[in-house]
């Protein structure tokens, strides 16, 4: 994965931004929730066993990997979802 596809996704949408909790501890990373999804999707991992790869909850797996793959469907569909031309 290229760090410019975890920062295009960070200024997409706020939840893949480093951000500090109610407590003042700084909460999973862009590249960490970015990881969990490629997992996932890669290797059709179960959302559960995610925690012991990347040490993310389940249902935070879920979440962010919903708003993951909403929001690449989003930034890169015209780059990767078009028609064949000669240019690749």
């Amino acid at each position: 994965m290229r760090w410019g596809t975890v920062k295009a996704i960070g200024v997409h949408d706020e939840y893949f931004r480093m951000r500090v909790d109610a407590l003042g501890r700084m909460v999973l990373s862009p590249l960490q929730k970015c990881i969990a999804d490629i997992h996932i999707l890669a290797y059709g991992s179960p959302t559960d066993n995610v925690d012991d790869y990347v040490r993310i909850g389940e249902s935070t797996v879920v979440e962010c990997l919903v708003t993951f793959v909403t929001g690449t469907n989003a930034i890169f569909i015209a780059e990767y979802l078009r028609r064949p031309n000669n240019q690749g």
